[in-house]
């Protein structure tokens, strides 16, 4: 069993590549100018190992490899987007993706493309995918591909662009994914790009046409191949490689990717494949949206009973200390009357001093204010699920009448849209979230949730403003 991706230059004939020295820790770098073959070469990858079984992850920046579904039973998860893709996904469903793939096998391809999501939001999905990732195959350890395309978006080089909070994950990927039975093909324009230390843990090097003298020599340091013979890189048609590694054995060879059998997108953008039902996998996505509907419903459900928690024990400890405080001047009061003459304390007793039933009254109270207050502590920490419960048909039990009415307008939103309604210069997701107390994290899921229902616009420049649709 081998792959076929490549043939040489010499003979012409298929150069077949082991599979295992593409997984098990065994990494490899696809790299070259822009529009030489990276991503095509990498596309018939994952071709072949759909054909042998192999599951993969891709991480697709600009969505191009959608159209692999034509012949392949793949899932295509889009962040907060929905065009060319089978389902729309947010930070809070990665366990439930790593689960699936898992489990099911079927490749996935998150595709990055949206313009609306900014690009925290991307890291932030991506570190949480891949800690769960490699958590679960360490105890599963199924042989698995993950392959990241402009991978110095992810883990670059310092001083090339800020690392964001998947970086350190991409990198346990790529140093222990031995361990776990999991390959990285790293794909970049340039190799001064790519956090070196990485790349050096890297044992395959898939090098097309690349023409800038320091990327040249900066390969030249990373694989100690000749300078003369990388300079040959430079005479390159589009999809030639040099091809050095694991997977020669250490041996030179020079050869050209085959052709696809679906479509490329990224040199025919204009070429939009036709969705092909994969009945295969219906059944599968049929109930992974039901499970991402449903736990949407049941994280915002919580998270607005946390909420309304957090104030009412606010507002009891409020209560609370006005009761204290009235005790301590009553008593005060009544200490001070007693120091008079005997005519004077009658007086001021009978003015400051509480009568009996009334000092019982406010002690009483104060432990009713106490224990509501523990209760709400306990009940904050221990969660929301003794408040509601959500059926296999999402349908809420619940004693609290407002808590049905979460699934159309939560609490945050009715904030955020107050906010704007008053603030007629629009604000930023940051300023709304210091004004009520929120994280910004929150308010920017409720502002992209009314973004896409129409309810306010956004101004296109940095730091984005949000305003209230006037009409």
């Amino acid at each position: 069993m081998s792959l076929n991706i490549f043939q040489t230059l010499s003979s012409k004939q298929d150069y077949p590549i082991d599979p295992s020295s593409l997984l098990g820790g065994n990494n490899t770098v696809i790299m070259a100018d822009p529009r030489k073959g990276k991503s095509y070469t990498a596309a018939k990858t994952c071709e072949q190992l759909c054909q042998i079984g192999i599951p993969f992850i891709i991480i697709d920046p600009e969505g191009e490899y959608y159209s692999l579904r034509e012949k392949f039973s793949v899932l295509v998860a889009g962040i907060e987007k929905l065009e060319n893709c089978d389902v729309s996904v947010n930070v809070e469903h990665a366990e439930l993706l790593v689960g699936q793939f898992l489990e099911s096998r079927v490749p996935i391809i998150f595709d990055l493309s949206s313009p609306d999501v900014e690009e925290d939001l991307t890291h932030e999905f991506l570190a949480s995918f891949m800690a769960q990732f490699i958590r679960q195959e360490s105890r599963v350890q199924i042989p698995a591909l993950a392959v990241v395309d402009e991978a110095d978006e992810y883990i670059p080089e310092r001083g090339h662009k800020a690392r964001g909070s998947d970086y350190a994950q991409f990198g346990k990927l790529v140093k222990k994914g031995g361990k776990r039975g999991i390959g990285t093909i790293i794909i970049s324009h340039r190799p001064s790009w790519v956090a070196k230390d990485l790349l050096a843990k890297c044992q395959n090097w898939v090098l097309m046409n690349q023409t800038y003298k320091d990327d040249l020599q900066r390969l030249e340091d990373l694989t100690r191949i000749p300078l003369n013979t990388l300079m040959k890189l430079k005479e390159r048609a589009v999809g030639e490689a040099l091809l050095y590694g694991a997977m020669t054995k250490d041996q030179i060879v020079w050869a050209k990717c085959l052709q696809r059998v679906t479509t490329h997108i990224g040199t025919t953008p204009e070429v939009k494949p036709k969705f092909v039902e994969r009945p295969e996998l219906e059944d599968l996505l049929r109930s992974f949206r039901v499970e991402v509907e449903r736990l949407t419903v049941r994280r915002e459900a919580e998270r607005s009973e946390i909420e309304r928690l957090e104030t009412r024990a606010r507002n009891l400890e409020g209560e609370l200390k006005k009761a204290e405080e009235t005790i301590t001047i009553l008593k005060t009061a009544k200490e001070a009357a007693k120091m008079v003459t005997a005519p004077q304390a009658v007086r001021l007793e009978s003015a400051f001093a509480p009568s009996p039933e009334e000092y019982d009254r406010l002690k009483k109270r104060v432990k009713d204010l106490e224990a509501e207050l523990q209760d709400l502590v306990m009940a904050s920490r221990s969660g929301v699920s003794a408040s509601f419960s959500i059926d296999d048909f999402g349908n809420i039990t619940t004693p609290y009448v407002w808590l049905t009415r979460l699934i159309d307008l939560s609490r945050v939103k009715a904030v955020i849209v107050k906010h704007l309604m008053e603030n007629k210069g629009g604000s930023t997701a940051e300023g709304i979230a210091l004004s009520y107390g929120f994280s910004a994290s929150t308010i920017r899921d409720h502002l992209n949730y009314l973004l896409r229902k129409g309810v306010v616009i956004r101004k296109e420049h940095k730091p984005y403003r949000y305003f209230l649709r006037q009409a």
